[in-house]
């Protein structure tokens, strides 16, 4: 393995960690029945042009659940519910390039009943209308 696979390995053994300590913290919060209800959408957006790109693929988790690596197609969006209380960390991979975010973070977007993120060359959008954007991410490389 060379040094951008371990920088790579690296980032994905930190990225997990902070997951594991945030489940923690999302137990506690849910209180003695760990009962959560659903109270928003969060949807991820490919918007880079098919011509530049196959897929995005991400990895998105709460800490508890990790349903594996989703491949989304250009124009396509990959949506799921998600508990209150309850921050969810995805990890977009699209070509050479990364990123790792909060795609829903109780504080910020719990009080909303959609959560956007628009998936562009340039950057990681935001939104919670699906009209007015916010960049929040640039992508990373090795």
């Amino acid at each position: 393995m060379g040094v951008r696979g371990s920088h790579f390995v690296l980032f994905l053994a930190s990225v997990l960690m902070v997951r594991s300590a945030a489940a923690a913290a999302a137990e506690v919060a849910a209180g003695p029945e760990g009962e959560k209800k659903l109270i928003a959408t969060l949807q991820l957006i490919n918007a880079i042009p098919k011509n530049e790109s196959q897929s995005i693929r991400v990895n998105c988790n709460n800490g508890n659940t990790n349903p594996g690596l989703k491949n989304i197609n250009s124009g396509e969006v990959y949506e799921w519910r998600v508990e209150e209380k309850t921050t969810y960390v995805c990890l977009a991979l699209w070509d050479r390039w990364f990123k790792s975010f909060e795609a829903f973070q109780p504080r910020k977007d719990g009080c909303h009943d959609q959560v956007f993120w628009l998936l562009k060359t340039d950057g990681l959008f935001h939104s919670w209308d699906n009209s007015t954007w916010v960049k929040e991410h640039i992508w990373e490389t090795d």
